[in-house]
């Protein structure tokens, strides 16, 4: 939960934690043909305190000014897992926007070698 993240007094002990945790399991977001994940940044995180400024600044069309709160997975017909990161404006009440497409997968990690969502 992502409120037991921000509940860490330092960005060590968040990071520690969240290294730990283990992968999601994909499949048990989707009760449809997609699933959407509402979300929030860690202001403690590994990028932090350039994540926000990445995120809601860099990574979305900049004249949109948006704030990232999630992504919506789905798969194609391939049965490979896409995604998009949703962004709400911050200037016009109830606009969204599906931005940023990726793929996405279990496999693992670079870093260390354990399963993550890459």
């Amino acid at each position: 939960q992502i409120h037991d993240l921000l509940a860490f007094p330092t960005k060590k002990a968040c990071i520690e934690v969240w290294r730990k945790a283990p992968p999601p399991q994909i499949d048990s977001f989707f009760t449809e043909s997609s699933c959407t994940l509402r979300g929030q940044l860690l202001f403690r995180g590994i990028c932090a305190p350039m994540t926000s400024f990445i995120t809601n600044t860099l990574f979305p069309l900049p004249l949109l000014k948006t704030t990232w709160t999630g992504k919506r997975l789905f798969y194609d017909q391939d049965r490979m897992l896409i995604g998009l990161n949703l962004f709400s404006s911050n200037t016009q009440k109830n606009m969204q926007y599906e931005l940023r497409p990726f793929w996405a997968a279990i496999a693992p990690s670079k870093l260390d070698g354990q399963d993550a969502l890459v």
